[in-house]
């Protein structure tokens, strides 16, 4: 006996749920069936046009739905799912118009202000997406979607603790889901908590161990640690390469002439940075500077979009593949295709980070420039590094070999300096201290020894520039509370946030007599701005590489006697140093020309080094090459 044939409401449900299966040919092939025999049922219309959708057929879909209004004005199913189709396409305007007929039609409900919401902050209404965002929370509260996109939202606008307090919020609902409580760290990092960032770096992974990306994050919010001698940022290091980077049985180079003394074909990891970045101030006046001796190629992940003039002084002195979008294996393989002898990673652990290709071992040389420390095993062979930034026990916990040049860190500034002026204490009577360092890197330690200097230094004051993160109001309270807790008079203290110049951000230094480091993990970039301003800079050498970069600036430009060696030297060099008046103003005159004429900014003797260190490392490889 056959089959008796399926009534209608039978094969709406056979259709819609192919669609939820992601069948969507079987799907919208059965509701063509439908339609037809049956062409004015709104349900079947409905239905196509959410598999149509679901395929990008965005035209054919809105046509669907057309045809289901033009029976139904009102079908609200058919208004909502118009609402997603015009919100998919990024029709935010129809999105909303769509959304607010249903409202009024049906009423509220949680879904419905969440996509609400959202299509009002693509339209970049922000105020209303948020209320949309809090009705949808308080219809249900247990919902997490509308949490992650209010705090979304406000950290869009410069937020940091409310969207925290958001994300908390979502994880106590949902542990499982990593991405938030990535997001949650990095806003527990931004306004300083860092332990409390490690702790979900931490519960990240335990809860998804095979994800190499947790790894590395948490490597780099581990270097902001405090009382840490690098044995625990070792340990992670070497976790994430036992994991996922160990070095393949066979390298992945070929053809290479093991000739000690040929032209060396040397690769740049420029992840995106090669573009206005901090690290261009490194790389870009080191390749300038090189000779002939080496062939230069850059592996650069900006999308050609995001190229700019800084991009183009680069491009001009090497080979520029572009490699954005490529896998680990594919850009292996075309350092490996190019013969490249020795590999330069300046981005390591940070984001963009192509460690992983490195692993795979696609030149006989892979060298860490500039370092920040060790990468746990055998990806990279050779750190380059110098006697003052990393002494034999500064490298301890390390799994490379030290290739050793007597700089290691040049710094030219690629932007116009403004002029710098009198120091401040001529005009106000008082010195002012500043730092300038991300929040991350101020440690209690720290705190505290800025809490004596103030206390012996009468009338002195205390100005932080910490950037972005003092855009939200509250971050500025957070980080005035933690002062206060360390025993900081906070009435002597004045924040500055972020400026969109950078000679504006510069010129804040004329508002400061003596920059006050950080610790344990010190400036870099920050130390270089300062004395380019005629602001001496008082460090405390740490145990780590991290934690010395400014100490051999500061030798390199004379100023060794504003570098300590424990937390009450530091204290005293500082308060030595507020009661020289006649010192600071010599300083302020005399700084920027003497970093500049030193070895800190001499690309073309920092470069000609780097260049003797390769070759070395270079013969040494040669001499131990297989022949044939």
């Amino acid at each position: 006996m056959p089959p008796s044939p399926s009534l209608p409401h039978e094969l709406l449900d056979e259709a819609a749920a192919l669609h939820r299966a992601g069948r969507f040919g079987e799907a919208e092939a059965k509701l063509r069936g439908l339609l037809a025999d049956r062409p004015s049922d709104i349900g079947a219309l409905q239905t196509l046009g959410a598999v149509l959708a679901a395929q990008n057929r965005y035209a054919d879909a809105e046509q669907t739905f057309a045809a289901a209004l033009a029976l139904d004005p009102d079908a609200v199913d058919v208004l909502y799912n118009l609402g997603l189709l015009h919100q998919m396409a990024g029709r935010h305007d129809a999105a909303i118009e769509c959304y607010g007929k249903v409202l009024s039609l049906a009423g509220p409900s949680p879904e419905l202000f969440n996509n609400f919401g959202l299509a009002l902050a693509q339209a970049g209404r922000a105020a209303e997406a948020a209320e949309a965002y809090q009705r949808a929370i308080a219809a249900a509260p247990g919902n997490v979607e509308p949490l992650l996109n209010l705090a979304k939202l406000r950290m869009g606008a410069g937020e940091l603790i409310e969207p925290a307090f958001l994300l908390e919020r979502a994880l106590a609902l949902r542990p499982e889901l990593i991405e938030p409580r990535q997001t949650l760290a990095q806003l527990y990092a931004l306004r300083g908590d860092i332990e409390a960032a490690v702790a979900q770096r931490e519960e990240a992974i335990r809860r998804q161990p095979g994800r190499p990306e947790l790894y590395r994050e948490l490597i780099l919010d581990l270097n902001f640690i405090d009382g840490d001698d690098g044995s625990r940022v070792a340990a992670a290091c070497r976790d994430w390469h036992d994991r996922f980077a160990r070095a393949p049985a066979s390298p992945l180079f070929h053809d290479i002439d093991p000739d000690p003394d040929r032209q060396l074909r040397v690769g740049y990891v420029g992840g995106e940075q090669f573009r206005g970045h901090t690290l261009a101030a490194v790389a870009l006046p080191l390749v300038e500077a090189h000779g002939d001796a080496v062939e230069l190629t850059c592996y650069s992940d900006l999308r050609p979009e995001r190229e700019d003039d800084i991009t183009r002084r680069f491009q001009r002195r090497m080979h520029w593949r572009r490699t954005a979008g490529l896998s680990d294996e594919s850009f292996a393989q075309a350092v490996a295709d190019d013969r490249i002898d020795v590999l330069i990673d300046p981005v390591g652990f940070t984001g963009g980070s192509r460690l992983l290709a490195l692993a795979r071992r696609p030149a006989p040389l892979r060298i860490s420039f500039p370092v920040m420390g060790t990468c746990g095993g055998s990806t990279i062979d050779y750190v380059l590094i110098d006697d003052g930034i990393a002494p034999g026990a500064a490298l301890k916990h390390f799994f490379e070999r030290a290739l050793r040049v007597p700089f290691a860190y040049c710094n030219r500034p690629l932007s116009i300096l403004p002029e710098t002026g009198e120091p401040p204490s001529d005009r106000s009577g008082f010195i002012t201290f500043g730092s300038f360092n991300v929040l991350p890197k101020i440690s209690r330690r720290a705190i505290t020894a800025w809490r004596l200097i103030l206390e012996q230094v009468e009338h002195s004051r205390l100005l932080v520039k910490a950037g972005f993160p003092f855009r939200d109001p509250m971050v500025r309270d957070h980080f005035l509370r933690r002062l206060a807790d360390e025993g900081v008079d906070t009435s002597r203290v004045v924040l500055k946030g972020w400026l969109p110049q950078q000679t504006d951000h510069l010129a804040v230094h004329n508002e400061v007599d003596i920059a006050l480091d950080s610790f344990p993990y010190c400036g870099v970039t920050t130390t270089y701005e300062a004395l380019m301003m005629g602001v001496p800079v008082v460090t405390l050498a740490g145990e780590r590489v991290l934690g010395r970069y400014s100490a051999g600036i500061l030798r390199a430009a004379g100023l060794a006697d504003a570098i300590a060696e424990d937390d009450r030297d530091y204290s005293a060099r500082a308060v030595a140093l507020a009661t020289d008046r006649a010192r600071l103003r010599s300083l302020r005159r005399s700084l920027r020309d003497a970093v500049l004429n030193s070895l800190a900014c001499d690309a073309t003797r920092v470069a000609s080094s780097i260049e003797s260190a390769l070759r070395s490392a270079w013969r040494a490889w040669c001499a131990q090459a297989p022949i044939g």
